[in-house]
């Protein structure tokens, strides 16, 4: 990747949160370049430390080492005029005055980061998310509204490198989707996006390539298409009553995993289903549940990270 297209640089990130009871390695070791223009996923179970990664890039949480890069310039805490260049949004948190109305939250945000306010940028970006009350106090709005203008005013400066985490908490369906538009609309400008989700099938539909966290480090550094390529067409959960382990089934199924108190079961056509389920009946007295259904790409997600 060429070093002078680069909108994010991190290298060797580390971060430990200490406390009495014991030390929690959020981060270990990360390096992840994305160049200007691109938009990448950021992808892991809780506590896989990719809440602390956009924190630490906003100076909000301090680093142990490493090295962090955007367009080309160092970023320190010590030195946070770089928060003028880049847009934030953080764990669904909307961070704007619920007295002011959401033209009068852009307006002052623009003026914190020394912009200019453009109001025909505005009304675009509200339209783009379906926002239609801009006077009212954002307090009167809905949850799913004022998650719309924390978007807003997050962009509103027009900076050229944008972090969100988990932007779609507290939005229904309907607003996923304009969540949606707004972000490709953000990336046919040159935006560069990356984007911390638990939503796979989100991620999916926004990005090109996935960034998987897991115990602080990276596990899956790609393309998104990769990632999420379905092997197999259907999966069974089975719980047993007694203690079998996963050893014990590989004796008979080549296909299996344990997750959580499940065991499940991966077939790449219906034929290899039939077949596990007439080899299963060796075990019917020992079955406490049974459920079979199609393979998502949250079961290929969840495969992958048992894997690792």
């Amino acid at each position: 990747m060429n070093q002078e297209n680069l909108a994010l640089s991190i290298r060797g990130l580390s971060k430990t949160f200490h406390s009495n009871k014991r030390d929690v390695t959020a981060l270990e070791d990360v390096n992840i370049d994305i160049a200007s223009g691109e938009v990448v996923g950021l992808l892991g179970p809780n506590g896989s430390g990719k809440s602390t990664l956009v924190k630490i890039i906003n100076s909000l949480v301090g680093k142990d080492k490493g090295e962090i890069f955007i367009n080309n310039k160092q970023i320190s805490a010590k030195s946070t005029n770089y928060l003028k260049d880049i847009g934030t949004i953080l764990e669904g948190k909307t961070g704007i005055n619920e007295r002011l109305s959401s033209l009068e939250n852009a307006q002052y945000y623009c003026h914190l980061m020394g912009a200019k306010f453009d109001k025909s940028y505005f009304q675009q970006l509200a339209t783009t998310l379906g926002l239609t009350e801009l006077y009212k106090p954002v307090r009167s709005l809905s949850t799913g509204n004022k998650i719309r203008v924390a978007l807003i005013v997050a962009v509103i400066h027009q900076p050229q490198v944008i972090f969100m985490d988990e932007p779609t908490l507290g939005l229904d369906i309907a607003g996923v989707q304009k969540l949606q538009d707004f972000l490709r609309s953000l990336a046919n400008q040159g935006k560069t996006l990356f984007i911390s989700s638990h939503d796979l099938e989100f991620l999916e539909q926004i990005t090109q390539r996935i960034v998987c966290l897991k115990y602080g480090k990276v596990l899956y550094d790609g393309p998104a298409a990769e990632l999420v390529k379905n092997e197999y067409a259907y999966v069974a959960k089975v719980s047993f009553d007694s203690e079998l382990d996963t050893k014990t089934l590989k004796t008979t199924f080549d296909n299996c995993g344990k997750q959580s108190s499940d065991i499940k079961f991966f077939f790449k056509n219906f034929p290899e289903m039939q077949s596990f389920l007439e080899q299963l009946e060796k075990y019917k007295e020992e079955i406490k549940s049974f459920q079979m259904s199609n393979f998502t790409l949250r079961d290929n997600y969840l495969s992958f990270l048992e894997e690792q």
